[in-house]
């Protein structure tokens, strides 16, 4: 019974962290992408290669940060990435769209969806945590 009680707090915190950070993750970028309001053309210049296992210790994990290049206000400017994609999914010399914030032009927003879709991924995360502490809570107090 002790060890039921103990998963069911495992998994009541892992949902509260994941819906808490679903959350965090929705207002910082609502809040970055409320300030990038000015849409333009940018160029991938190069790849910054950054390599997690260096950090952590853990088997690698390498993520590859486009830096753009794109012209605003009548200067141009070098900007990584904030999110990271896998190597095959960087082309140097692609065109994308970026959004830049008109009051400081060195911050951009290169993709709309992702944070929608971290967002949904920690929400949906943490409901089912909570589901299922809560399921464990309903059957030991009916059993």
């Amino acid at each position: 019974m002790e060890v039921f009680k103990f998963i069911c707090g495992i998994f009541m915190i892992l949902g509260i962290v994941f819906i808490v950070t679903a959350i965090l993750i929705k207002c910082t970028f609502e809040k970055k992408k409320n300030g990038c309001t000015c849409k333009t053309h940018a160029v991938i210049v190069d790849a910054q290669r950054v390599d997690r296992s260096q950090e952590t210790g853990e088997p690698s994990f390498v993520s590859y940060f486009p830096i753009y290049e794109y012209t605003y206000g009548g200067k141009t400017y070098h900007k990584s990435a904030g999110i990271g994609y896998l190597k095959d999914m960087v082309h140097v010399g692609s065109h994308k769209i970026i959004y830049v914030n008109p009051d400081n032009p060195e911050i951009i927003m290169e993709d709309m969806n992702v944070p929608n879709f971290i967002t949904c991924l920690f929400g949906i995360l943490g409901v089912i945590f909570l589901i299922i502490s809560i399921s464990v809570i309903v059957i030991m107090i009916s059993g």
